[in-house]
């Protein structure tokens, strides 16, 4: 499958930042060093993360649909959503029917630049070009570390007081769990892991497929060492 930019005639617009919270840039910032701006997971996985985030915020907003087989549909495909998630909307809406494990895995290159950009340009992170061994790669600087640790931070006092998850939270630490950073709110072993098991409630059944299909990409990169 390729990656393109729609051509598509647009009749309406719906703006998904303006007025949602949205699960890829909390998860984009969990899966940053709030200081560095570092990513503290490999590659390839904070890819599939941030994919499995846009796409779930794009079935939450009701713009894409899991289908009972596991497919991605855009069943109104006039509907325009802004920036990242309007190329997403339009690329699902161009390709019908694909599997979910398709679309995170084609989405994995480019969500990570494209959230980070998102987030660049409402001023919470700064993209720094770093040179390093012959190679130049780009790190997210936080703009202000207390924005930036906000998520992790809220997640961890909800932990600690035990405190049970709404259904956002309950999706962004299973956003983290399935890709290895679950460590940035857990504190107590054993214990705080099982705590949260607790503590994580319930999430919309088409959003539940794209976190379980999110895990089982995590599982098949790390065991065929493509991370």
């Amino acid at each position: 499958m390729t990656v393109y930019h729609s051509g598509t005639h647009w009749r309406s617009v719906l703006s998904l930042p303006v007025d949602r919270q949205l699960l890829a840039d909390d998860f984009f910032l969990m899966a940053h060093h709030d200081v560095s701006g570092q990513l503290r997971l490999a590659p390839r996985i904070a890819g599939f993360g941030v994919a499995a985030a846009v796409l779930a915020d794009l079935v939450s907003a009701g713009v894409l649909v899991v289908t009972a087989s596991g497919r991605l549909d855009c069943p109104q495909p006039g509907v325009r959503v802004a920036g990242f998630e309007g190329q997403v909307a339009a690329w699902v809406a161009a390709e019908p029917g694909q599997p979910v494990p398709v679309w995170i895995e084609v989405l994995a290159d480019v969500s990570v630049p494209a959230v980070g950009q998102r987030l660049a340009d409402a001023g919470v992170v700064r993209p720094v070009r770093v040179r390093r061994l012959m190679t130049t790669r780009t790190v997210w600087e936080p703009a202000d570390m207390n924005v930036a640790a906000w998520p992790w931070a809220r997640l961890s006092t909800h932990v600690r007081r035990g405190e049970p998850l709404d259904v956002f939270d309950s999706a962004l630490a299973r956003l983290c769990t399935a890709v290895g950073v679950e460590g940035r709110f857990l504190d107590g072993g054993p214990q705080a892991r099982q705590r949260l098991d607790r503590l994580v409630g319930p999430v919309p059944a088409q959003v539940d497929v794209l976190l379980v299909e999110l895990a089982a990409a995590v599982g098949r990169a790390v065991l065929g060492g493509r991370t």
